[in-house]
């Protein structure tokens, strides 16, 4: 029962901070990673960064389109590990590891 409220709690979490960062509008495929579950094991615990992943290139460059379109402007990127985005006071770094890859 416990695991069942957790995962359930761990959607939700996720859900409000893909609505945050994509405004609920983005149709692509995206995987919240990291720090971004904090709050879930520690009652206010700030989330420093978001980690996103993607299954490929294609869906990176969708996802970063979205991102600059939606007023994200590049922070840094750390080849070969990510791209970092700054979008309304948050850090957004996307990976370059494609989830499909293993």
């Amino acid at each position: 029962m416990f695991l069942s409220i957790f995962k359930t709690r761990a959607r939700l979490h996720a859900r409000r901070v893909f609505d945050r960062v994509l405004g609920g509008t983005y149709h692509g495929e995206v995987f919240l990673c990291g720090g971004a579950f904090k709050p879930l094991l520690k009652r206010r615990a700030p989330i420093n960064h978001l980690e996103l992943w993607v299954r490929d290139r294609k869906e990176r460059e969708n996802l970063t389109r979205f991102l600059l379109a939606r007023g994200a402007v590049l922070a840094r990127e750390s080849q070969p590990y990510c791209l970092k985005l700054r979008l309304d006071g948050c850090v957004i770094e996307i990976s370059y590891h494609n989830v499909k890859d293993g």
